[in-house]
């Protein structure tokens, strides 16, 4: 099959799995469930205050409960989620627990895909998400572990999607194209990944491989990997296989669904940006500070609002965020009020942010 250009700037040969066909519209949530993996690749993209943690994170927000999870999926407007660690298996009945909430409270044509290596499989285990509801399975096997490989066997006896999902790896390409050789009569699709250095302590990607250019940190020649290893698979019969690029996961996955959580928790007061972030005026009762706040924290901004208040600001233009301990409010208010708001030593800001959980600041202007 010929190898075609996507319209998100990736690669494909015949069809892409549903899972996918969400994740590049920015309809996907991603379900970090665990950080915990008996794996060690040396590639690991998780970042360190996640890597071999018990955290659980749903997009930016680390949940503490199943309330958590249920709101930002009805933020993001999010048709489905992937279930990705650590490996989802190592907390496999947290694991099967969500994949049934998330199916009773959306309904069945909430799509869920996950991913795991081939590590804990065991019919026990595939069958608790099976049963659960899991519609799409990604596996992640090891190129050095022959005698895993026939574990696939085991989960292709259950009415689901069956991808493998690996990174195009230019050292490792025959031994990918051995992987599939005994593979590929087990699988649905083939997802590749475009090699990238990951931002965190123990990857040693960026030892091994040089990235193509100094603004991305994609490796050189895995993008030729990928389309070599597309070649094969489609003489095995993978006929459908998906070359998925950092600039996909960048301008298509990412932005595309910050851009849709961004329409649901813009207050009144922000400014939209093109890109969905958002520029709104903040008061802080010391610095700017984007970590936890405590009960005592929140008090002294229950301070500035009431300060705003009694100068004759419309509770309507004023917002509370308990989360940051700040009041938020438009540039042009807090123009108007910021020498009463310097006499009480407020810190005032014009910020531009991630529509995030994280609030992810990427521009501060101090008044």
């Amino acid at each position: 099959m010929r190898i075609k250009k996507t319209g998100f700037d990736s690669l494909k040969t015949g069809k892409l799995s549903n899972g996918c066909k969400q994740c590049v519209k920015g309809e996907k949530s991603v379900f970090f469930i665990t950080g915990l993996c008996p794996r060690r690749c040396t590639y690991c993209p998780i970042s360190d205050a996640k890597k071999d943690k018990d955290v659980t994170y749903i997009n930016e927000w680390e949940i503490k409960n199943e309330k958590d999870v249920i709101s930002e999926i009805k933020l993001c407007g999010s048709k489905g989620v992937g279930i990705t660690g650590g490996d989802p298996l190592v907390t496999i009945q947290r694991t099967a627990d969500y994949i049934k909430l998330l199916k009773d409270t959306f309904g069945k044509k909430f799509h869920i895909h996950l991913y795991t290596s081939l590590d804990l499989v065991n019919k026990d285990y595939l069958n608790k998400l099976y049963e659960a509801g899991l519609d799409e399975i990604r596996f992640h096997p090891d190129f050095n572990k022959e005698t895993q490989w026939e574990r696939l066997k085991l989960a292709s006896i259950y009415d689901w999607k069956i991808v493998i999902e690996i990174p195009a790896i230019p050292k490792d390409l025959e031994k990918i194209k051995k992987l599939l050789d005994k593979t590929s009569k087990y699988i649905d699709y083939l997802n590749l990944n475009e090699l990238e250095v990951a931002d965190n302590s123990f990857s040693k990607t960026g030892k091994e491989y040089e990235t193509i250019d100094d603004v991305s940190y994609a490796v050189k020649g895995s993008k030729e990997t990928a389309l070599e290893i597309m070649e094969y698979a489609n003489k095995l019969g993978i006929s459908n296989v998906h070359f998925c690029t950092a600039k996909l996961k960048d301008s298509h996955q990412l932005a595309k669904r910050i851009k849709k959580r961004a329409k649901n928790v813009k207050l009144k007061t922000d400014k939209l940006t093109r890109e969905g972030m958002l520029i709104r005026g903040a008061v802080y009762f010391k610095e700017l500070q984007h970590k936890k706040v405590t009960k005592s924290d929140i008090e002294k901004a229950k301070k500035i609002y009431d300060l705003m208040v009694s100068l004759g600001v419309k509770e309507k233009k004023l917002f509370l965020d308990e989360d940051f301990a700040r009041v938020i409010t438009t540039p042009k208010i807090l123009k108007k009020h910021l020498d009463e708001l310097k006499k009480k030593k407020y810190k005032a800001y014009i910020i531009e942010e991630y529509p995030t959980k994280d609030a992810f600041p990427i521009e501060i202007e101090e008044l």
